[in-house]
């Protein structure tokens, strides 16, 4: 039995015209007609989260998430032995789910 290599080697015989080669240059034309149709000018869109968040940002940057004044005044009263844990506030709001 004989086998014919030829028939494998990629560079035996051209594949310039077969259906794949023609698509694939089809694909980079649409390509190259997009980019020349998108040049000079640019475009973003924003997401409604993006746009909730735009106009919520500021709002976190006036009021920090650590409020640094309470955590000033607890620290004081636990140095001094003041500090009273308020136990009924705490069951009250893991009671209520607010927490």
């Amino acid at each position: 039995m004989n086998i014919d290599y030829t028939e494998l080697n990629p560079t035996s015989h051209s594949q310039a015209n077969s259906p794949q080669s023609v698509e694939n240059e089809s694909r980079v034309e649409k390509k190259d007609v997009q980019r020349n149709q998108l040049r000079g000018r640019d475009e973003a869109e924003l997401s409604d989260l993006a746009r909730i968040m735009s106009k919520v940002h500021p709002v976190l940057e006036e009021n920090p998430e650590i409020r640094t004044e309470l955590v000033e005044s607890i620290r004081t009263q636990l140095e001094n032995g003041d500090y009273r844990i308020p136990v009924d506030k705490i069951v009250d709001r893991l009671i209520s789910g607010k927490g």
